[in-house]
């Protein structure tokens, strides 16, 4: 019976946990015009859809989110972003070859965004913010799982950066629970932002 309830889950919801094992869901992903597919068991998919590929409807949308007093209080620019910037913003990203940003989709539902920079041949960086108008619990430990798997398995990295404001409490826990560790810290406009690492041979999520 218990493996029933967890058949009937949907991928969102078995994907909030953090003991979700790709190997038994993912069926495959797919490339295409730079954006992701994955394809999950029960015929549910989620998109990684690149930020050059956006609709003027989705673009609007993850400025709004952006733009949000619980999102870039966080993030290290923290002013309004305007529609022109965020405009020549994606436009440069074009060119860049080193930065990825993605909107994160589901049954139509932005869930967050997504992005990476690649910092040496081993090395990868990324950061994430949720939806925060999504009813969706567990959105962190989606987006987590997406980066960790992107990272390892579809750039195949050795090793996953990010940063992190160290009041932000929750968001360093939940790095912690999927085995990061603390690698440096240093100071930011009077605040101190913590560097933490994953180690693809101490991931335990996908392998």
């Amino acid at each position: 019976m218990l493996y029933l309830k967890y058949i009937q889950k949907s991928i969102i919801e078995k994907l909030s946990s953090v003991n979700f094992n790709w190997h038994n869901e993912l069926i495959n992903y797919e490339i295409y015009s730079k954006n992701i597919i994955f394809n999950f068991m029960h015929n549910e998919n989620i998109i990684l859809k690149n930020f050059a590929n956006l609709n003027h409807k989705e673009k609007e949308k993850i400025r709004l989110y952006r733009n949000r007093p619980e999102v870039k209080k966080y993030l290290y620019q923290k002013h309004y972003i305007a529609k022109y910037e965020h405009k020549n913003f994606i436009k440069k990203l074009k060119k860049n070859t080193a930065k990825s940003y993605y909107c994160v989709i589901y049954n139509k539902h932005i869930l967050g965004s997504i992005n990476f920079e690649i910092i040496s041949d081993d090395t990868i960086e990324f950061g994430f913010y949720a939806n925060p108008f999504s009813k969706i619990s567990g959105l962190g430990r989606i987006l987590e799982h997406i980066s960790i798997y992107y990272a390892f398995k579809i750039k195949n990295y050795s090793f996953l950066q990010l940063q992190v404001f160290d009041n932000n409490i929750f968001v360093t826990n939940l790095h912690k629970i999927f085995n990061f560790n603390i690698i440096k810290q240093f100071e930011f406009q009077n605040e101190t932002i913590l560097k933490m690492q994953l180690k693809k041979s101490d991931c335990k999520t996908i392998f």
